[in-house]
């Protein structure tokens, strides 16, 4: 199953940065008295583990997105939906976060591409 709400997930990274600044704050850039600065490497390794990570996030709204538009248009749980978005992307070898894209403009305009129309024609048919 998919999980995880994109919402949740930001809540608790806001708390968790609070945290993490205030007690920053209080004992300076990089602990208590006598801590040394981390090296540039590593700054530079938890920068890229950041970046990583901000864009999980973001894909994973995406995701949730068209998802939504799934059971929308189906009628059909969320679950189900996920299945489908999953062996859409599959097999038809793209991103699953371009996939969800797709899904999500098909939402809004109803134009879809021909080859994941008929990708998602099909598995929807297969769980209805």
């Amino acid at each position: 199953m998919y999980g995880g709400s994109p919402e949740r997930s930001t809540t608790h990274a806001e708390a968790h940065a609070r945290r993490h600044r205030a007690q920053r704050s209080a004992d300076g850039p990089w602990g208590g008295v006598g801590a040394g600065k981390r090296p540039p490497d590593e700054v530079e390794e938890l920068e890229a583990k950041v970046a990583q990570l901000k864009q999980a996030v973001a894909s994973y709204a995406v995701v949730d997105q068209a998802i939504g538009v799934v059971v929308a248009v189906a009628g059909t749980t969320p679950d189900k939906a996920w299945d489908v978005l999953r062996e859409t992307f599959m097999s038809t070898n793209i991103k699953l976060r371009h996939v969800a894209e797709l899904i999500i403009t098909w939402g809004a305009t109803g134009v879809l591409a021909s080859d994941i129309r008929e990708e998602l024609t099909r598995r929807l048919k297969g769980i209805l």
